[in-house]
């Protein structure tokens, strides 16, 4: 416990203090249910008690890495400061994705830092948002998560062989046939010639 006086300022300041022994509460017949103080004042002010608790202060939260394997550890440290007004103890917990993974207990002075260091493992692929305390770490990646991607090594803009040029890649070659039209109509004539002179001999007068 700790006796505060307020300034003409408005600020406050520690005045010296004493427990009022029991056998002295008893005498001046103060309560016993209470604790009493004893403090001495030149000047009447306004004056309050107060408890001297310790306050321990996140400062830069850093991740080693920000990809692992999965089972791979992967190092969160943390900066802490005892800025409160006594030495004391805390349990500092990081957290991943909002649920606690680790904790630590640290013991510190008045105004005394720290480092504090945890070493995560996780098994299952995906992100894991890290934070110490509240104070946010980064994300971490455990495994691959987009797969490799890869499609073959050939370019997307490659075409096919191309084609020689001329015109014996661009129409079929044409085979010969045995007889032309031509030599059809003029074989039809001819057998008309030959049938109408038999008919013209058959009809003649013998003599």
């Amino acid at each position: 416990m700790t006796l505060y006086r307020q300034t003409d300022a408005g600020e406050w300041e520690e005045k010296p203090a004493e427990v009022v022994d029991k056998d002295v509460v008893e005498i001046l017949d103060f309560p016993e249910d209470r604790v009493h103080f004893r403090a001495t004042t030149t000047v009447f002010s306004t004056f309050a008690i107060a408890t001297r608790e310790p306050r321990f202060d996140v400062g830069t939260v850093t991740i080693s890495s920000e990809a692992v394997d999965p089972g791979e550890r992967a190092t969160v440290r943390a900066t802490l400061r005892n800025g409160g007004g006594t030495a004391g103890s805390r349990t500092v917990t990081l957290t991943a994705n909002g649920e606690p993974v680790a904790t630590q207990r640290v013991d510190l002075d008045l105004n005394e830092r720290a480092t504090v260091a945890f070493e995560p493992t996780f098994d299952e692929p995906g992100t894991y948002d890290l934070a110490v305390d509240g104070a946010p770490a980064g994300t971490l990646v455990v495994g691959d998560l987009g797969g490799d991607g890869d499609s073959g090594d050939g370019d997307a803009n490659d075409v096919g062989p191309a084609e020689p040029d001329g015109p014996a890649a661009d129409s079929p070659t044409e085979e010969p046939s045995g007889i032309d039209p031509p030599n059809i109509a003029g074989l039809g004539v001819l057998l008309l010639i030959v049938l109408a002179s038999a008919a013209l001999v058959r009809r003649m007068p013998k003599s």
